[in-house]
């Protein structure tokens, strides 16, 4: 009896080390992971077809569902009429186990009417697991590129950082807001110089005078707005002001986002204002009850 009982002990024992013996079950890589030119080829065709869940599995940290929704709209805008092929691409590995990679990426954009420009550009990659991903922008840096000091950044990074960080999206828009806003007021004190230093501006018209002098009529909505809209005002306390007599330019207000001398604090309760000075500032509530309407 006994020797049954340590033989069945023996067995239990065998079997328990076969098991912690076994290597862990590894989920093998897809196709579309397996390697990184792989991982590139798959990227660009579901950019192509606006499949965003399917390109935000191949990037480093790419978020999910409705994560996503901000970053398909500026995806979609930034690609426009374009799809993208990929013509050659080149890998230089790194790192002690080769798990890091620039890609060399020779895209050709092609669009509606067959007009293709080629286009030279470089992505980071890593391997994690089993597969490879796209390394994206930190989302810093990423929000500095619109801010005009983060440098530049090639379409397939860019693509990745928008799938990486999409909450990022609506200060990528606030920057831009406030470039818009710049440039009205570059438009409209380059108006003054060329009417005896006057603004001679009314604000229920203001574009149409201003027209010429603007890069284009986008510039006359808020990224957070839907096309179409108007979301700046001029103020009408400056209709006529010279410019040389404002007392305090940097402290009197421009143009806002608004209207009726209403301010709209759309951007995380804080909205854009453009001084007579030509400088711009997001603008608090607070901050606001500070602000000079009168020249």
């Amino acid at each position: 009896m006994l020797s049954k009982i340590a033989a069945l002990l023996v067995s239990v024992v065998c079997l328990v080390s076969t098991v912690v013996a076994q290597p862990p079950i590894q989920t093998p890589p897809t196709a579309a992971e397996a390697d990184p030119d792989s991982v590139i080829q798959a990227f660009v065709k579901a950019i192509n077809q606006n499949d965003f869940e399917s390109a935000a599995r191949l990037v480093q940290g790419g978020k999910k569902g409705e994560a996503l929704e901000m970053a398909r709209d500026e995806i979609q805008k930034a690609r426009g009429a374009y799809t993208y092929e990929v013509k050659e691409v080149s890998f230089k590995f790194e790192g002690q186990m080769q798990d890091f990679a620039t890609a060399l990426i020779r895209l050709r954009l092609n669009d509606a009417i067959d007009n293709r420009i080629t286009h030279d550009e470089r992505v980071k990659m890593q391997q994690i697991g089993n597969g490879w991903r796209l390394v994206p922008l930190s989302g810093e840096a990423f929000i500095g590129l619109f801010q005009g000091f983060g440098g530049d950044s090639d379409l397939l990074e860019r693509f990745a950082s928008y799938l990486a960080h999409p909450e990022a999206v609506a200060k990528i828009r606030t920057s831009r807001c406030m470039g818009h806003l710049k440039l009205l007021g570059i438009a409209a004190i380059q108006f003054s110089q060329d009417w005896d230093e006057k603004f001679a501006l009314k604000a229920q018209n203001y574009p149409e005078a201003l027209h010429l002098y603007m890069r284009n009529d986008a510039i006359l909505v808020c990224p957070l707005e839907d096309e179409g809209a108007n979301s700046y005002a001029f103020n009408a306390k400056l209709e006529n002001a010279n410019f040389f007599k404002i007392k305090q330019p940097e402290q009197t207000v421009m143009f806002y986002e608004g209207k009726d001398g209403q301010l709209d604090f759309r951007h995380d309760n804080r909205t854009g204002v453009c001084f007579a000075d030509g400088h711009v500032e997001l603008v608090t509530p607070e901050r606001a009850k500070t602000l000079k309407w009168e020249p």
